[in-house]
């Protein structure tokens, strides 16, 4: 066997857990961007309350769910109606300012509201302590 196929069989070889780590990752993110699109589907449908009780273990033991329902409906009504939201970043931390060390990814995606044209939603998703990824953290700029 010449050299050149050598070659190419080593990085075969040494490219294959590349593959495998890639596909873990793009699983791990289609679960996490799942997870978001299902709990801001909550929030735009104004199912606060099914939304605070779909949020993680952190939030919920932070936020009582009278005080989030309270929060988001003043935050969103306001807004109107989504009309457009696309995906801008995703981000995996193992810190968030105020949390516990753990598995986070922070999601920004560009928003147009009836009442707010380029508004910027960040969402956090944790993997909880059942090892579901669910969210932790809402804002709108």
């Amino acid at each position: 066997m010449n050299n050149y196929k050598r070659l190419i069989i080593i990085f075969l070889f040494l490219a294959a857990p590349l593959q495998a780590d890639d596909t873990v990752r793009q699983s791990v993110e289609s679960q996490v961007e799942h997870t978001a699109q299902v709990w801001l589907s909550l929030i735009d449908n104004q199912e606060y309350e099914r939304s605070w009780l779909e949020s993680a273990t952190l939030f919920r033991s932070i936020v009582p769910k009278g005080d989030w329902i309270k929060q988001i409906r003043a935050i969103r009504q306001p807004l109107g109606q989504l009309k457009y939201r696309q995906l801008m970043s995703l981000t995996y931390k193992n810190q968030i300012p105020g949390g516990p060390d753990g598995q986070y990814v922070v999601i920004q995606y560009m928003t147009e509201f009836e009442n707010k044209a380029n508004a910027v939603e960040t969402i956090t998703p944790m993997l909880d302590k059942d090892n579901r990824w669910r969210i932790t953290g809402y804002y709108i700029n």
